[in-house]
């Protein structure tokens, strides 16, 4: 349940920003790394709403029992069709 801050772009920060639960930058740019997180420093309610949103992101694409079953249902589904 935290807010994240990224210094790099790609699917992470497009995945956490749709979310709305971080931000991100170009990669190697100072100014915009520390903007964002000034950014969040001063807005507590826009902290805590990503708080928020970071941990429903954790708990519905993360959740370690999920990711469990589906890398056991694609080793199986290796093992038994050869």
């Amino acid at each position: 349940g935290k807010p994240v801050v990224l210094n790099y772009g790609g699917w992470q920060r497009e995945l956490l920003e749709s979310a709305g639960a971080g931000l991100g930058g170009p990669i190697g740019d100072d100014r915009a790394f520390f903007a964002n997180l000034a950014a969040l420093k001063t807005d507590p309610a826009r902290r805590h709403q990503m708080a928020q949103n970071a941990r429903r992101l954790a708990l519905e694409r993360f959740d370690r029992t999920a990711l469990a079953a589906q890398a056991l249902e694609l080793i199986e589904q290796v093992l038994y069709k050869a």
